[in-house]
């Protein structure tokens, strides 16, 4: 069983479905049972009414034919814990930031740029902006809203009322949009400091950065039209 990196919870419950290890809504009522989120001590800093979005370890699992989609759930929350809550405990204690908030930020990394470098100046960048209380404008949040999948969004997207809607709210995001790989998470921890405050990815998936706005409009006109 595969869980890509940036996969959300309807993501694998829709794969879960399609494969027949699971009924249709049976992940959602898993992941908000008091007893099974109970298992797993790293799951209590999630704030109330929030499920588990951001905790269920990208990898490829080998499990038996007969696994149930709580048997997989349970393996993915369980390899989080070895990979990341203890296996980055040191790192994540000398953060400023607490796991939630590392996750969060890092499932935005993970739906908006490919490749460690780029992850690691955005999530710089992220800081930066959150630091002088510029909305983050991530337009991956938008589209764990609206269900797309977007590389730009539709002006009128930016309307949506949504606690995940970072047009809309400063600040981060409710919660993670995405189950982030390690590679992401790491990223947040070990930013790299850079001078940037916009960034935009091209068709090709180059990354390019600006420092100003009027900079950031101009890339937009050479590399998105």
């Amino acid at each position: 069983i595969t869980i890509i990196e940036g996969w959300t919870l309807a993501e694998i419950d829709a794969m879960l479905v399609a494969r027949e290890i699971a009924e249709v809504g049976e992940i959602a009522e898993i992941v908000s049972d008091p007893e099974f989120r109970a298992e797993f001590v790293f799951l209590s800093e999630i704030p109330a009414g929030l499920d588990i979005e951001g905790f269920v370890f990208p990898e490829t699992y080998r499990v038996f034919a007969d696994a149930s989609a709580r048997d997989i759930l349970r393996k993915g929350l369980l390899t989080f814990e070895a990979r990341v809550y203890r296996g980055l405990e040191t790192e994540i204690a000398a953060n400023d930031r607490s796991l939630f908030e590392i996750v969060t930020i890092a499932a935005i990394l993970e739906r908006e740029v490919r490749g460690l470098e780029d992850k690691k100046k955005v999530a710089d960048l992220i800081e930066r902006r959150l630091e002088i209380g510029m909305p983050l404008q991530m337009d991956s949040t938008v589209n764990y809203v609206t269900g797309k999948n977007d590389p730009g969004i539709l002006l009128r997207d930016r309307d949506v009322e949504s606690p995940y809607n970072t047009y809309k709210y400063p600040g981060l995001p409710v919660g993670p949009i995405s189950n982030p790989g390690i590679e992401s998470i790491q990223a947040v921890l070990d930013p790299t400091p850079n001078p940037y405050l916009f960034f935009l990815t091209t068709p090709e998936g180059e990354v390019i950065y600006a420092r100003t706005n009027d900079e950031h409009v101009g890339n937009k006109n050479r590399y998105l039209r």
